[in-house]
């Protein structure tokens, strides 16, 4: 409808623009012998203007309602042809305006019947009074209002999930309902639920044996720990690796002959300054430490890549059989990720404008050093809040926070000016612009507010408005109080021309030194005033 207004709207604003420009420049070109030619020229233009437009906007109209004639058809067909129930009723009354053919087939109810009926008519006696409670807490306006038991003509009751909306139905209010048949969901629900609840005591019932399995073989377990990621066993005595395969795989090290690598060979792939760590985790067991880790950089082609070593002593472990059981976990890209981010999170804390993050409810989840400085605002006291909810606003920035509120509700970009107070009371202004984040699957994930503070901008401005209304008051003064002496001056001035008498000439010598001293205390005082003022302003 606006579309069509505006429409029309520019078609006229264009063809009057179009009629007065060219009607006008060539009644201009043309040459008349008496003014009344021009004066009927002038006539014939006004009427052809009026023709010409009336013709143009019959058309426009015409069309807009055609088209709006057919967008009504197919939303008509639309209702009628959809294959779930569909019907109209009156908000007031509760009676059926309408109801398509598949309700009529679904229910078993005629046309003529459904519009007899009210939405309480077919619905069981608890439902009915369940329906009557929902409306009583005005729940009408909801779009989905969940499930809903109804009844067919023949008596079968079915589970209907029912999503409305408002509309207006022959000038009347009324509400546009369409009902899901899931009955058969349910069923299907309540199936897998059992069959889920079966295979949950399967699982207990399984993990329940393998739980024993592990008591009677433990070794085998930690084997098969180990090797999801890359095993090895340590010969304490022989100061050599055996590690499997999978570790080759992972460091993309050249495959030793039998998997086996003393420490001088390892020594060679790990990084000169992480030497000493692994040197350190293996003589910590010779100090019989039960159990440790270190990460060192071992060579990957022409790069460096971060690998944990995780080892334990074995329960077998004796004089006689001195191993250790280990594994290697390949953290390279968590390592430099976690770098990165250590990096990054440096440079923003640097930043001395104020970053928030928030997640899609709008709840804070990380804000940089210079938020917690400039709101005085500790972590622990914003982290999971929504800003609105602790920051503290005069009234007059109350009409921005709600511009960020719907901005947030709509999922759009906003950039506003807000007032604010610290914590303890200080004042300052931000400006604050922020922009929803996308996860990589295109959903909303939360927001990022960037903040400036430009309390030093908005107080030069406050100045400036005060120097302007300054010199507004000088020259209301100078335009309206200097202009009775100085009139009176030019008065007499003139009077003092027209004299016959020194005496005359005396009187109105007089008469100026007086206008002449209330001139002069008005600039006086005008000056006072605004320089006084001034001063104080500049002193600021």
């Amino acid at each position: 409808m606006k579309n069509g207004s505006k429409k029309i709207t520019l078609s006229y604003l264009l063809i009057s623009i179009s009629w007065i420009f060219f009607s006008g420049t060539l009644i201009d070109s043309l040459s008349f012998s008496s003014p009344s030619q021009r004066h009927w020229l002038e006539i014939y233009k006004g009427l052809g203007f009026i023709i010409l437009t009336a013709f143009f906007l019959y058309k426009i109209i015409d069309r807009y309602y055609k088209n709006l004639q057919r967008s009504e058809e197919q939303y008509k067909d639309m209702f009628k042809n959809n294959p779930n129930p569909m019907w109209v009723y009156d908000l007031k009354t509760l009676k059926f305006l309408e109801a398509n053919q598949a309700a009529i087939t679904k229910y078993g109810y005629s046309a003529e019947e459904f519009l007899s009926m009210s939405i309480l008519d077919i619905r069981p006696v608890d439902e009915a009074s369940r329906l009557r409670d929902y409306i009583q807490k005005k729940e009408l306006k909801k779009s989905e209002s969940g499930i809903w038991r109804h009844i067919l003509k023949n008596g079968t009751i079915i589970s209907a999930n029912i999503i409305s909306h408002n509309i207006v139905f022959d000038k009347k209010p009324a509400k546009l309902v369409l009902a899901l048949d899931v009955s058969q969901k349910e069923l299907y629900e309540k199936e897998l639920e059992k069959q889920q609840f079966i295979l949950q005591q399967t699982n207990e019932d399984l993990q329940t044996n393998i739980s024993r399995l592990q008591l009677n073989q433990q070794k085998l377990s930690n084997t098969q720990k180990i090797a999801k990621i890359a095993g090895w066993t340590y010969d304490l005595e022989k100061n050599v690796f055996d590690f499997d395969s999978e570790f080759f795989e992972l460091t993309k090290l050249p495959v030793a002959a039998e998997r086996l690598l003393n420490l001088e060979q390892l020594f060679s792939f790990v990084h000169p300054d992480d030497i000493q760590e692994i040197s350190n985790f293996i003589a910590g067991f010779k100090h019989l430490k039960h159990s440790q880790e270190c990460t060192v950089r071992i060579k990957n082609h022409d790069d460096w890549s971060f690998i944990r070593f995780e080892a334990f002593i074995p329960a077998y472990f004796s004089e006689e059989c001195k191993f250790l059981e280990g594994f290697i976990q390949d953290i390279n890209e968590l390592t430099k990720a976690n770098m990165e981010n250590k990096r990054l999170d440096e440079i923003i804390n640097r930043i001395k404008n104020l970053i928030i993050i928030t997640n899609q409810h709008g709840e804070i989840e990380w804000a940089n050093t210079a938020f917690y400085e400039t709101t005085e605002y500790s972590r622990e006291e914003i982290i999971g809040k929504r800003p609105w909810e602790f920051i503290n606003i005069p009234e007059s920035s109350l009409e921005n926070l709600n511009m960020i509120q719907k901005a947030v509700e709509k999922v759009e970009d906003f950039s506003v000016e807000i007032e604010n107070f610290s914590k303890h009371g200080r004042h300052f202004w931000l400006q604050i612009d922020g922009s929803p984040i996308f996860d990589e699957k295109g959903c909303h994930a939360g927001y990022i507010a960037i903040e400036n503070e430009i309390t030093d901008r908005k107080q030069k401005d406050a100045r400036i408005n005060e120097q302007r209304n300054l010199l507004s008051k000088a020259a209301w003064i100078n335009s309206h109080q200097v202009r009775k002496p100085l009139a009176s001056i030019l008065g007499l001035i003139e009077l003092m021309h027209l004299a016959r008498s020194e005496a005359e000439i005396k009187e109105y010598l007089n008469l100026l030194e007086i206008c002449g001293n209330e001139l002069d205390d008005l600039i006086k005082t005008s000056v006072n005033l605004v320089g006084s003022d001034l001063k104080d302003i500049s002193q600021h």
